[in-house]
């Protein structure tokens, strides 16, 4: 069967299955309503109340024990279960570090058993942060057994220096050993248990609110659902040559979607350049920091992301001591694009982005229209999503594209048509949230 015809029958078949669900999937869920894909404490909240033995879903340990098994991976034995309670962020009165009022997001504790569960959807890693719950849990527990479960979209790494800590007090040195750091994937581990604790239950209340919990994590980390799985594998378990061609598609889709974003960005540069000479832009080409052409390549590879992006330099955006207002778009896991402060003559005249800006805030908020302050997030002075034209995807979620789990709404710009609508929604979001700010 040529791959044509497999890629037929599958978007037949996935469309039958959409057309079928339609009026289902556009039903009311109150967790896209309260956004709940953009809120780690709400995500938490609701999946440590599911594994609780005492939860209000009123059914026992029966979730707690699945969760341990399939997703943590440990057989604890019946007394972990008879005594085992599970935390909300839990408070670290005072860390390794030295640091006081940590909290982690969720913790199951039973005799002989601490096991700490940090959450990571849209915050950044804290110094120190994951060492710190590493020696609280060795503390608490046999320290050969002291694991922290870290949990992000796609089961990435944590960055370095969450993983090390210094002890204010006598300047000792503790780093998370290899085995003491346990990766979990919400796309992978937390919903394909969710669909499993979904198929066990009986209609109900419960199950319609488990239903929509798992579709908001499936949306939000572009994971397919478990009965569209079982339609497309059907499909390629049909002979051998079903499965060589799923083979071949599986091991090309990375390059597609490498593909696909570097032409969302070309259409971007374009859709961009009837803007420059109003606003006194001029665009930096391939060459330039962290571009397109040089780092999309490698957005996969990276256990984080490469930053692929697109600059500008603001012809009037020169600051006295020579430090350059940028304005970038750029690809980090979601699509974006904000001012930064660029430094010219930095790492042997390379150039490199300023981290701290104290000193020349002022002479920052100049260029701008009402900025009496610069608020700087790291080096960033004003960004936002594309298009929800906030901090905070919101409302606009289903709109704002995710690359890394290659979500909905970033599956949709494979199609020219909406990739050209979604470009100049960009581009106008650009203008209105960013560029009309400057004097």
């Amino acid at each position: 069967m040529y791959m044509e015809e497999i890629l037929g029958r599958v978007c037949r078949v996935m469309g039958e299955y959409e057309r079928d669900r339609a009026p289902v999937e556009d039903g009311y869920n109150i967790f896209r309503v309260l956004d709940v894909a953009d809120k780690e404490v709400m995500v938490c909240r609701m999946l440590a109340d599911i594994v609780d033995p005492a939860g209000g879903h009123g059914q026992g340990d029966r979730f707690l024990r699945t969760f341990v098994e399939k997703v943590l991976g440990l057989s604890a034995g019946e007394e972990f279960f008879h005594e085992a309670e599970v935390i909300r962020e839990y408070r670290i009165p005072e860390s390794f570090s030295g640091r006081r009022n940590r909290r982690i997001d969720l913790v199951i504790r039973s005799k002989d058993w601490f096991i700490p569960i940090e959450v990571k959807i849209k915050a950044d890693d804290q110094e120190a942060q994951c060492c710190d719950y590493y020696c609280f849990a060795a503390e608490q527990m046999n320290r050969e057994r002291a694991k922290v479960y870290y949990v992000t979209k796609e089961g990435t790494f944590p960055e370095e220096w969450s993983m090390t800590a210094k002890r204010e007090a006598d300047g000792l040195m503790e780093t998370v050993p290899a085995d003491g750091l346990i990766r979990l994937s919400i796309r992978r581990d937390i919903c394909g248990w969710l669909r499993g604790v979904v198929e066990e239950l009986e209609e109900g209340r419960f199950k319609s609110v488990c239903s929509q919990y798992l579709d908001v994590m499936e949306d939000m980390t572009g994971a397919m659902g478990y009965e569209e799985a079982l339609l497309v594998e059907e499909i390629i378990l049909q002979d051998s040559s079903t499965f060589k061609a799923g083979l071949w598609i599986e091991q090309t889709m990375e390059q597609a979607k490498i593909k696909l974003m570097t032409r969302l960005m070309e259409e971007l540069r374009e859709g961009m350049r009837p803007l420059l000479e109003t606003y006194g832009l001029r665009e930096l080409g391939p060459r330039s920091y962290y571009s397109v052409e040089r780092q999309i390549g490698q957005y996969y590879a990276c256990g984080d992301t490469s930053y692929p992006g697109v600059n500008y330099g603001l012809e009037h955006g020169r600051l006295t001591d020579g430090k350059e207002l940028w304005l970038r778009i750029e690809i980090d896991w979601s699509l974006f694009a904000g001012f930064c402060l660029f430094d010219p003559r930095a790492r042997d005249g390379e150039g490199d982005q300023v981290d701290h800006m104290e000193a020349w805030k002022e002479e920052i908020a100049g260029f701008f229209k009402d900025m009496e302050e610069v608020d700087n997030d790291d080096w960033w002075i004003l960004w936002c999503y594309l298009p929800s034209g906030d901090h905070s995807m919101g409302k606009g979620q289903l709109l704002c594209p995710e690359f890394k789990s290659f979500n909905k709404a970033a599956v949709k710009l494979a199609d020219e048509g909406h990739r050209r609508d979604m470009v100049q929604r960009y581009v106008s979001v650009i203008e209105e949230k960013l560029l009309m700010r400057l004097k």
